[in-house]
């Protein structure tokens, strides 16, 4: 029943469901799961004493009188008398629904934040409305009115109407799923922890927006236990795939050690000498490598690569932004090229001719490292023999993402065939979280930094001083060194500057 498609409930058309696909929606359950970002309390009026400014209120009244306020964009205004508080009910950029508004002598009930306007009157802005003057009884919600994430220009109500139709499905298909043990949920069921989600009483809004409340860690438990059942289920596939054992390393993995021009840390060797362990088997290896910046990952991924090459097998390394691909790929080609390994960079923004010439490398089995971006999931990407996948900050990609080039591997042609894999994260992981996190990875860390570093300062500047550190930044270029500003944004944003 969880997954069922959304476009079975009732009153979903074409535009529905293409509004609840673009926010990723497309089953039952991923429309129980788009939960509720805060409440409102519109189970009982607000009194008089109760109707402070800057507070939010519910109101019944009378529409007493309902005007227009000339402007470049006319302002409607409706005065409500509700007992004995007068509220005025503004309206902007309304001309196209004007119609749409109560008219004198029509009782309403509204619900909204008070303002005051230039002469100390209490006023709403466009607050919702629900019309009373058909004489039929409108009774107060027994619930909190859920307010939820905005999904194309589904409105809230149409929103809540739908998810009230998905509970109605859940409850009446309950039987049907299967729950947790009893000793382990405390005798929650899913059900009941998604109604009450949905349909919070009153008081306890803020526990569950904190996090806290039984129901939301009941939900959370679920979420835990589904992402260790894929786990579990993804290790059972990969020990039904082959994976090419490499060779010891060769005389080229010396010479690129020899010609480094550095050491490594006994801390690097010890990892390098677990991935080669990996890489001598004929399962593929799933390795998940964490260390912080400058701990010397990029090296231990260069070896494993050179002794991908030394076996006639190809690497492809991905990394999360095209800036960083770049720089991964000069470090590398710096590397390979004297020993004659040919590595070239493959991004959405590469050259056609240079994209022709890497793609034919690929195919053929000549070009031996590729380093790129999203580029490389592209089914115009194929491979002569893939022994070795990289995937460098991999937290940034899902695991569709990571899997579709690891895949890649099995156009050889051999059905089990699949590379090995290598996974690499500057985030620091606390091996627990790791194992909850990444549970059908080896995990290995990198703890020490090599010789020469020099010490990392992190600090934090408020907003405020923003001008200083521009002119810190100033400073610093004018002396000769370099420095780097990051945006929050890539593209424009519409949420903020």
């Amino acid at each position: 029943m969880l997954s069922t498609p959304v476009n079975q409930l009732t009153g979903i058309g074409q535009a529905g469901e293409a509004n609840l696909h673009k926010a990723g929606i497309r089953t039952i359950w991923d429309l129980l799961l788009h939960l509720p970002i805060r409440y409102e309390d519109r189970t009982q009026l607000t009194p008089d004493h109760a109707c402070i400014v800057g507070c939010f209120a519910q109101r019944e009244g009378v529409v007493c009188r309902s005007q227009v306020i000339p402007a470049r964009k006319p302002v409607h205004r409706l005065t409500l008398q509700t007992g004995n508080l007068d509220i005025h009910l503004v309206f902007l950029n309304y001309d196209k629904w004007a119609h749409t508004l109560p008219s004198v002598g029509q009782r309403i009930r509204i619900y909204g934040q008070l303002k005051a306007d230039f002469h100390g009157n209490l006023e709403m802005l466009h607050p919702s409305m629900t019309r009373l003057s058909d004489g039929r009884a409108v009774p107060l919600p027994k619930y909190l009115t859920a307010i939820y994430p905005v999904i194309g220009n589904l409105k809230q109500v149409r929103l809540s109407s739908i998810i009230h139709d998905a509970l109605s499905c859940l409850s009446a298909d309950a039987a049907s799923l299967t729950e947790l043990p009893n000793t382990v949920t405390q005798g929650m069921r899913l059900v009941d922890a998604l109604h009450q989600i949905h349909h919070a009483s009153v008081g306890t809004d803020q526990a569950l927006l904190a996090g806290i409340h039984p129901a939301i860690q009941r939900l959370a438990l679920e979420e835990l236990t589904a992402h260790q059942l894929v786990a579990q289920e993804s290790r059972a596939k990969q020990a039904q795939y082959q994976a090419v054992a490499f060779s010891p390393p060769a005389d080229q993995s010396a010479q690129l050690l020899a010609t480094l021009g550095f050491g490594l840390t006994q801390g690097q060797q010890q990892v390098l000498q677990q991935l080669r362990d990996d890489l001598q088997q004929n399962q593929p290896m799933h390795r998940l490598l964490q260390g912080d910046v400058g701990s010397g990952k990029t090296v231990i991924a260069a070896l494993a690569a050179m002794q991908a090459a030394e076996n006639g097998l190809q690497t492809a390394i991905m990394a999360p932004t095209e800036i960083l691909a770049e720089q991964l790929h000069a470090t590398l080609t710096q590397w390979f090229s004297p020993l004659g390994v040919s590595c070239r960079l493959l991004t959405g923004s590469s050259k056609a001719g240079d994209k022709r010439q890497t793609l034919l490398g690929l195919a053929d089995g000549s070009l031996s490292v590729v380093v790129g971006t999203h580029a490389q999931f592209q089914e115009e990407v194929n491979y002569a023999q893939l022994g070795l996948v990289v995937v460098d900050e991999q937290h940034r990609f899902g695991v569709e993402q990571r899997l579709a080039l690891k895949n890649k591997g099995q156009q050889t042609g051999q059905e089990a065939y699949m590379p090995h894999l290598l996974h690499m994260t500057a985030t620091p992981i606390p091996r627990s979280l790791a194992m909850t996190v990444y549970g059908d990875l080896n995990i290995t860390s990198l703890t020490e930094r090599p010789p020469g570093r020099q010490p990392i300062d992190t600090l934090v500047i408020p907003e405020s001083k923003r001008e200083q550190l521009a002119e810190r930044l100033v400073q610093a270029c004018r002396k000769g060194a370099q420095g780097y500003w990051v945006c929050p944004f890539i593209e424009p944003s519409e949420a903020m500057d």
